[in-house]
């Protein structure tokens, strides 16, 4: 049975920002600073400043490996 983790950030203007996810040992929250923000071509060259990206994984320790025929999905609920 796939587990179900869910942390909240509040933030200063009332609003909560909720993550869950299920398959997913590991959480990575990165942002691309001004250097690869400007090499993204959907991204406008100073959006860095007002997010974050936030991605399900099994990284590092937490890390997965799969035999020859087996899956894992990891699935990934934000909201605020």
């Amino acid at each position: 049975r796939p587990t179900y983790a869910v942390s909240r950030i509040e933030r200063s203007r009332n609003r909560t920002l909720s993550r869950g996810s299920e398959g997913s040992r590991s959480t990575v929250v990165w942002n691309p600073f001004f250097e690869k923000a400007a090499a993204l071509g959907d991204l406008p060259d100073a959006a860095f400043r007002d997010f974050v990206c936030i991605e399900t994984a099994n990284a590092g320790p937490d890390l997965v490996t799969l035999l020859p025929g087996e899956s894992s999905t990891l699935l990934a609920r934000i909201s605020l």
